[in-house]
């Protein structure tokens, strides 16, 4: 069963460690970009295909090395095995209205700004991880207006995730 995006605690905006998440396509592959919705940083990685496995394979990578309170997503079916990744990372899953993509706005101006150096021409055949790690630092480096130009990256070294308990 899906999780309304209206049971989502209300100050998830007031503290960091909350994201949004989305795929985007691009020739050969697919990018699973994750928004951290208050300080604005992504994490991107590359999967092969839109399926739920793929998505669920990616979260497994990353699972030790962000703290994450919860994800948001669409109700695309990448993210059918919800369930499972609310298990594996210990974090509640949301789900945003149908046809709703402006209540995960964050993901989705991160992702135009991702498609600044990854298009959707972009051969992810041709790009490694590592490649696409540069690109995720790049991204995360970039001021941002609504940080009074400070970049996520100094916005989460200025204001770390605090875990309750």
């Amino acid at each position: 069963e899906q999780v309304s995006i209206h049971k989502r605690p209300s100050d998830a905006d007031q503290h960091t460690g909350h994201f949004e998440a989305d795929t985007a396509k691009c020739q050969n592959g697919y990018l699973l970009v994750l928004t951290e919705r208050r300080s604005l940083f992504n994490i991107i990685i590359k999967i092969p295909d839109k399926s739920a496995q793929s998505v669920l394979d990616a979260l497994q990578t990353i699972k030790d090395k962000h703290t994450m309170l919860s994800i948001t997503s669409d109700n695309g079916t990448e993210f059918a095995y919800h369930k499972n990744i609310t298990k594996l990372l210990q974090v509640p899953w949301y789900f945003a209205d149908p046809n709703s993509p402006h209540q995960r706005g964050k993901n989705e101006n991160q992702i135009g700004i991702i498609r600044q150096y990854l298009t959707r021409k972009t051969d992810l055949k041709e790009l490694s991880d590592q490649q696409i790690k540069l690109i995720e630092q790049r991204v995360n480096h970039r001021p941002r207006k609504k940080h009074n130009f400070i970049s996520p990256i100094k916005f989460l070294l200025t204001n770390p995730v605090a875990l309750a308990g």
